[in-house]
């Protein structure tokens, strides 16, 4: 049977669980939340994932890192490096503004062979994503050097010394701002990453999806990259084919630690999925909508919500959650057919799932810590940027 433990005692002991939102300029938001995963819940061990969220000018920032699962301190890594990147994007962003256009074509985007953009502006955007990578790894060594000469460090790891290693971590970096384009808002986003993750954005206008991240080592997430695996990996060239740029009307923004990322495999068609589950369960708000009266729909609405055991310090808790893929089956509807009529996704919603009262945050988390998928134990962390009206 699958149970509780605490977290151990001792240095750098963390919260397994947060969650946060943050108004953003143009009617946006960001929702973000981490949980412990289900195999560490059992063993009593931490939550190795982080994230961080910012706002500077007109920009909104993101930063998720998962520590490596076999060091015993690479959430103190994901945590530094989180931190750290953000504070320096939001203190280089605030007075950063793009070049006025009368024209945004494919050409603005352009990268010589050595994937350097050739319009200024949008460069010294991709360079702070590489000078955030490299202070994030700066400020994980300083935390290995404030660490390396204690004792209870050396016991912890079974009477031999702390190495960077151990601080091991991934670092997804994220950026967003608008552009109005003859009346029309679109989003500029770019994203620079070591290891694995996944920034997919979904477009407004159509149910589709750009992912603006790379799957490690044959398109899964298995193995990957840290943040301290070497140097080569800081070099800007090496950056530079690991940022990805995206320009157009947006619905919604999802970055996430593989716990996340590898249970709505592949990311293309599957984030659409995990975009109407978020809205199915009420997370993401459907705002200026008229949903149709859906009596019939709601009355069978067993058919696609179920009551999922949640695992808790005072046991298992049966907690509602519904799922999009039998709400579509339920209608003969596909899952783009849902999204992008969504007041009839709105019509949907339990009622119960909505008679909490929680944030949208707390919502994140809930739903987060208690769905179920068949081999999914590891950590899960999302951040969702979205417009107030999606």
């Amino acid at each position: 049977m699958w149970c509780w433990q605490p977290i151990p005692e001792g240095k750098d002991h963390y919260p397994e669980t947060s969650s946060q939102s943050l108004e953003l300029p143009h009617g946006f938001k960001l929702v973000a939340a981490r949980v412990r995963g289900k195999k560490h819940k059992h063993e009593g061990s931490h939550c190795d994932d982080w994230f961080e969220l910012g706002h500077s000018g007109a920009w909104g920032i993101i930063a998720v890192a998962d520590g490596a699962g076999s060091r015993l301190f690479s959430r103190v890594g994901a945590r530094m490096a989180c931190e750290a990147a953000v504070r320096y994007l939001t203190s280089q962003l605030a007075t950063h503004q793009l070049t006025a256009r009368e024209q945004w074509t494919t050409e603005t985007f352009a990268r010589d062979e050595h994937y350097r953009f050739k319009s200024p502006d949008l460069e010294f955007t991709q360079q702070l994503l590489h000078d955030a990578m490299q202070i994030a790894y700066i400020a994980v060594e300083q935390a290995w050097h404030e660490r390396d000469e204690s004792k209870y460090y050396y016991k912890a790891l079974g009477n031999r010394d702390l190495t960077i290693n151990d601080l091991a971590t991934t670092l997804l970096l994220v950026v967003h701002t608008t552009v109005t384009v003859d009346t029309v808002v679109y989003s500029l986003i770019l994203s620079c990453q070591i290891g694995d993750g996944v920034a997919a954005a979904i477009y407004k206008n159509k149910p589709e999806t750009s992912v603006l991240t790379e799957l490690e080592q044959n398109n899964f997430s298995g193995e990957t990259l840290f943040l301290t695996t070497s140097p080569n990996y800081l070099e800007r060239d090496y950056l530079a084919t690991k940022t990805f740029p995206f320009f157009s009307p947006l619905r919604a923004l999802l970055v996430m630690t593989d716990g996340v990322a590898d249970d709505y495999f592949p990311p293309p068609p599957e984030m659409l999925r995990l975009w109407g589950n978020l809205l199915l369960n009420g997370i993401i708000t459907l705002t200026n909508l008229a949903p149709p009266a859906e009596t019939e729909i709601l009355a069978r609405q067993d058919e696609y919500m179920a009551l999922i055991e949640r695992i808790l310090p005072t046991g298992v808790v049966p907690t509602p959650l519904a799922m999009i893929e039998d709400y579509a089956t339920l209608r003969q509807q596909s899952i783009p057919e849902l999204i992008t009529t969504p007041a009839l996704i709105a019509a949907g919603i339990p009622a119960v799932i909505l008679a909490n009262g929680m944030t949208a945050a707390e919502r994140l988390q809930l739903w987060l810590d208690t769905y179920q998928l068949r081999g999914s134990f590891d950590d899960r962390t999302l951040v969702v940027l979205y417009h107030d009206e999606t």
